[in-house]
């Protein structure tokens, strides 16, 4: 397809979820350029999409991502990872640091 200018930066696809989840009436996820848990939060809390993927970020530097994440103070689930949290034996990928 040519002549489509598809506008790029921090959460650039929010807006599409939460059109998706208005019109639909259904629960959605969004991704695109979301690299903070305190974006995230936010994009959650304030009602734009139920989830957020941060793909790209994990990929980068999970290590970090998942201490914010574990130390944002959240209430809600986007306080978890599926790096940090347990499995269904308790371990955790990878194991924590000594």
């Amino acid at each position: 397809m040519t002549g489509v200018h598809i506008p790029s930066g921090p959460g650039y696809q929010v807006p599409l979820a939460e059109s998706v989840a208005t019109g639909a009436h259904v629960r959605v996820s969004t991704v695109g350029c979301i690299t903070e848990p305190r974006q995230a939060a936010e994009i959650v809390s304030s009602g734009r999409a139920d989830a957020v993927g941060l793909g790209r970020e994990m990929l980068r530097d999970r290590i970090s991502l998942c201490g914010q994440l574990r130390n944002s103070g959240s209430k809600s689930t986007t306080g978890r990872c599926s790096t940090c949290a347990p499995g269904p034996d308790g371990s955790t990928f990878p194991p924590p640091r000594a």
